[in-house]
Order: structure tokens, then sequence, then C-alpha cells
């Protein structure tokens, strides 16, 4: 099977400096693992798509979202996470169960996958994720009252990331009833949760065609993501979609749905959104004519 590079893509990211580049596998689910096939069917660059960290952030909200996001984009990246800072980054425990777990999975399905990662942990990575662009946006809320309501409410519901540290928490942080109390949490948290899923990106030296170029990036999909979160939190725009209330990365300020999934043309909140105002259109001319009839 030949494999699609999408050239363009990668082009733009190297001109901006990023390493950062994906294979995309068939994948199926066995049981509570994704496994993954070997040959690529594309190669991407992750941080071209603007869409990629909500449409990821919809797996913990869904379990149907989960096969469709794999599929477009590519497993996450447990086993270079794993063997680059995996362990050192939280519950040894955690990971050595895994990965014996892993191990056992390769080896009965080695004829079809070279990849497995555990639901568990994408799940807690998508959890993360959500929290992430939503404390982001919270952030940034104008008025005092609301933002401070905001991050209260985000303060009493922190991810649990499978496996993985928290290097601070409302244990260790003190609750007390000043004015950005809530706001300063919430702040600390998202740097928290970001600097721990950002010690894999670095930067690189790479030779091509007679030239030496500086890079930065890392070695996974989901170090991709955690820095295409950091990048909408510190410099970006987000936006919250005017039909499920999720956030998101805006590519344009008058943007007001969820990105579409690559390969989709427009938004499905979108469209969910013209077809309940087209039933309910319906469903008022029927009454109107039932009145009419009636009279």
């Amino acid at each position: 099977m030949d494999t699609k590079w999408e050239l363009e893509e990668l082009d733009r990211s190297r001109e901006r400096g990023v390493w950062d580049r994906w294979g995309v596998q068939d994948a199926e689910r066995r049981g509570e693992w994704m496994l993954y096939a070997l040959n690529q069917r594309r190669i991407y660059a992750p941080l071209e798509h603007s869409e990629l960290p909500h449409q990821f952030a919809r797996v913990a909200a869904t379990e149907d979202a989960l096969l469709p996001f794999v599929k477009t984009y590519g497993r996450l990246g447990w086993e270079e996470i794993m063997s680059d800072a995996g362990r050192n980054q939280g519950s040894r425990k955690w990971f050595d169960d895994a990965m014996n777990q892993h191990d056992t999975l390769i080896a009965r399905e080695c004829e079809w996958a070279v990849y497995a990662e555990p639901i568990e942990w994408i799940k807690a990575h998508a959890r993360t994720v959500n929290w992430c662009l939503a404390a982001g946006h919270a952030l940034r809320i104008a008025e005092k009252r609301k933002r401070s309501r905001e991050c209260e409410r985000l303060a009493d519901t922190l991810p649990k990331p499978a496996g993985l540290r928290r290097s601070i928490s409302w244990n260790g942080f003190e609750r007390q009833r000043y004015d950005n109390a809530f706001v300063d949490f919430v702040g600390l948290m998202l740097e928290d949760y970001l600097w721990i899923n950002l010690t894999g990106v670095r930067r690189r030296v790479k030779y091509s065609l007679g030239e030496v170029r500086s890079l930065w990036g890392g070695n996974s999909l989901l170090e991709s993501i955690y820095t295409s979160v950091t990048d909408s939190v510190t410099v970006g725009r987000l936006g919250q979609c005017s039909a499920c209330g999720a956030v998101f990365i805006q590519t344009d300020e008058r943007q007001r749905f969820c990105p579409p999934r690559a390969g989709q043309e427009k938004s499905s909140c979108m469209n969910r959104l013209r077809v309940r105002r087209y039933r309910n259109k319906q469903l008022k001319e029927q009454r109107n004519a039932k009145k009419t009839r009636a009279r």
C-alpha cells in the first residue's frame, strides 16, 4: 500500500520551524486497547490542523468519537512516550502494569497489530486536553465575577490523568477566599498539566539538501496536541461553540461552531443546529396550519 504524504502541509510546517509529522495506520478496538497496523496510510503535519485538540477532546465526551479520531489522525504515541519520559512522569506501577498487558496483547496479535494503546490512557488525556482548553478560555473572560465563577467550576472538575502525577492539587494549595483564589488555582493547574506533557518537545537539527535547519518538535501525536493547546492558551484565539459550548481553537474570530474533523467540509455542530432550526420551523408551520383549519 502506497503512503500518501501530505507534502504541502509538511512544507508549511517546516517553514514555521516545526518538526512534528505523524502517520495514520489502520486501527481497531480490542477490549480496552486500541490496536494499530504497521503500514501508514498517510503522513501529515499535526500542527497544521488547528481542529486537532478539539477533536481529541471530544473523545472524553463520547465513546463514538474514539475510533473516528484514531482513523483520521493516528495513534497517540504510547510507545514513544513510554520509551522517552513516560516512566518518569508519574505512577511507575500504572505504567508497568499497562506495559505488561501491552506486551502480552502484541504477542497475541502480532500477525496484524504492531502498536497498541490503552484506552484508559487515551481517554484520560482527552479529558485533560478538554479541561486545558476550557481553562485557557476561562482565564481570558474579561468580567471578573464570571471569570471567577467559571474557574471555581473548573477547580472542582479536575481531570484525573491515568498514570500521571499532578505536582499541585487543592490539598497543597491554600484555598483562601481572596478574589483570585480560583483563578490562580486554575492557572497553576493549567501550567502543570501542560508542562508535564511537553517534556518530550525539544529543539532538533535537521539536514536536508545541503541545508542545516533548526526545528522544534516532539516524538508523538500527543505532544503535538499539547503543543497546539499551549500555543492557543498563550498567544492564540479560543472560541466557544454556539451549539454545544465546547472550547476550540479559532482560526477566524467570526468562527462560532466547533471545527470539522479533517476530511469533513462543515462543522457537525453547525449542521445539527441548522437541522434543529429547520425542524422547529416545520413544527411551527404545522401548528399554524392546524390552527387555520380549526377556524
